[in-house]
């Protein structure tokens, strides 16, 4: 398991805990089934002391046995839980700082997925199967020391009881190693058609396309349960067949302890307790395979979660953005699959001027600013800010300096306040440069309506200006000097596009760069350079 999944050291001491207390509740049972029935060979030679005694021991071992039993559950919970949040929060940590090149290797649905279904069948079949192995495996040993000291030849029909078990566990094991992994696979594209439901109900009301999206709802739905019912009927039927093995088994130890007391050399007594002790070895072996069979079952979901915490994250440079940055581009050529975008491209936006970069749709605008926050990294050529390579920086170095507002930015349901600190609270609510900051963009009285109410999934509740103005607040509140917009004003109407366009130009001492459609004369004036971007056929 490797250090980022691995148990904080409260885990590790409420494990330690809860198998010390199956290792001597183990030895516990097992002495009180013993004393239970030595209170009947007591009774039959009429020593009513030692039956007294007996009775008494028995009554305070099985008061124990259940504050052991509680003290298990308690420290077990608490153990699965904090490893659950452990693991939880180490992928979701590198999720979200790791380069956006290696997260969009997968779709969304794959990560909710993953921090859904997979991490619960995680805790359930391999972070809970742990302390249940260990009490197998100590219960084993209480009934083996147990059988010995009664009868060896017991404790040999036990040890035959695990014979077919174990030759049955691997079979088992691959069985259900697939049908989980088709139940996770299965999960995933339900969770991408629930996905595309929800967030595209609009779309596909507009559209009339309700019956077809709800049958693939349907069919995902039952893809998904048909895979998870032959994973059940799989594992039950598996632990009913280890079960049934035991139980014959069993029905031999019981034969040959009837031979026994046939012969004089044990009593009906102790014959009770051997029972007791065969049916808890047979059934602990059982009990060890089924886990071992669950716990390699997941070894493919275990697999994906440690993946998923292994990406590169670099370390927080903590660098301020001090001054408007220089970007230049030197001989970039780049394009996807066979069609190029850029051939040999050249160009400096020099630091604290305003550019536009005009062009057809496909012609690359878009591109040309992802390339320079290493969206991907396969060009030729070298892109720079400030004269460094940003293949010597890593991500957060760039994000740190430069700021992007995009056509739809996201917002979250959260408040005004969250939305524009990034759940952050930093500055305060009531400091003079948040205060301040929403005059400037003009949303004092937005914030004064709206309070401390959350704004709706995506920022629904407000209008396409109002998002645009709190996405530039979320990006003036965090001192960057260096500013990226991607089509700003292409959904506003002419007042709301007059008044972001002239915050833009107001910022002096910024480096910005527009991405643009709107190619009116006297718009494209104002700009210090305007960048025409050809579209490659």
């Amino acid at each position: 398991m490797i250090s980022r999944m691995s148990l904080s050291r409260r885990g590790k001491m409420l494990l330690f805990g809860s198998c010390t207390c199956m290792l001597i509740n183990a030895f516990v049972a097992t002495v009180t089934a013993y004393k239970m029935a030595s209170i009947l060979d007591y009774a039959q030679a009429m020593d009513w002391d030692r039956v007294i005694f007996t009775t008494g021991l028995t009554l305070f071992l099985l008061l124990l046995n259940f504050a052991l039993s509680v003290s298990i559950t308690v420290t077990r919970q608490r153990y699965l839980s904090d490893g659950d949040i452990r693991m939880r929060q180490a992928v979701m940590q590198n999720l979200l700082n790791r380069p956006s090149v290696f997260q969009r290797k997968k779709d969304s649905a794959y990560y909710m997925t993953l921090l859904t279904t997979d991490s619960d069948t995680y805790r359930a079949a391999r972070m809970a199967t742990i302390p249940f192995m260990w009490d197998a495996a100590v219960n084993i040993l209480a009934s083996t020391a147990m059988l010995l000291y009664l009868s060896p030849w017991l404790f040999v029909i036990s040890l035959i009881s695990t014979v077919v078990p174990i030759a049955l566990q691997k079979q088992l094991a691959c069985r259900q190693n697939e049908a989980r992994n088709r139940f996770s696979e299965s999960a995933h594209s339900y969770t991408h058609v629930l996905k595309e439901c929800v967030d595209g109900s609009s779309a596909i009301r507009e559209t009339k396309s309700a019956p077809y999206f709800a049958d693939r709802f349907l069919s995902a739905s039952k893809q998904m349960q048909k895979s998870n019912e032959n994973f059940l009927i799989l594992s039950n039927a598996g632990n009913q067949l280890l079960y049934t093995v035991a139980s014959l088994v069993s029905w031999v130890g019981i034969l040959v302890g009837a031979v026994l007391i046939m012969r004089g050399s044990f009593s009906a007594a102790k014959m009770l307790a051997a029972t007791s002790c065969f049916s808890s070895f047979s059934n602990n072996v059982s009990n060890l395979i089924e886990h071992i069979v669950s716990y390699r079952s997941a070894a493919g979901i275990t697999k994906r979660l440690h993946e998923e915490t292994e990406y590169p994250v670099p370390a927080d440079s903590n660098v301020e953005a001090v001054k408007a940055a220089e970007l230049a581009y030197h001989h970039v050529s780049f394009g996807f699959d066979k069609k190029p975008l850029y051939s040999d491209f050249s160009y400096t936006f020099e630091p604290g001027r305003c550019y536009a970069i005009v062009g057809e749709s496909g012609s690359g605008k878009s591109t040309l600013l992802k390339l320079m926050l290493k969206y991907y990294d396969n060009y030729s050529g070298s892109i720079t800010i400030n004269g460094q390579d940003i293949h010597d920086l890593d991500e957060s170095r760039i994000f740190q300096q430069i700021g992007v507002v995009s056509q739809t930015p996201y917002l979250f349901n959260g408040s005004l306040y969250e939305n524009i600190t990034m759940f952050r609270d930093v500055p305060t609510s009531d400091s003079e440069e948040y205060q301040h900051l929403l005059e400037q963009l003009g949303i004092s009285d937005l914030a004064a309506l709206t309070g401390n109410a959350p704004l709706g999934d995506f920022g629904d509740k407000l209008s396409g200006g109002e998002r645009q103005r709190v996405a530039l607040a979320r990006i003036m509140i965090q001192h960057k000097k260096t500013i990226l917009f991607d089509e700003p004003t292409a959904a506003l109407d002419p007042d709301n596009r007059d008044s972001i366009n002239n915050f833009i130009f107001g910022l002096q001492g910024y480096t910005r760069i527009v991405i643009t459609h709107d190619r009116r004369e006297e718009y494209l004036r104002q700009f210090d350079d305007v960048l025409y971007m050809n579209r490659h056929e």
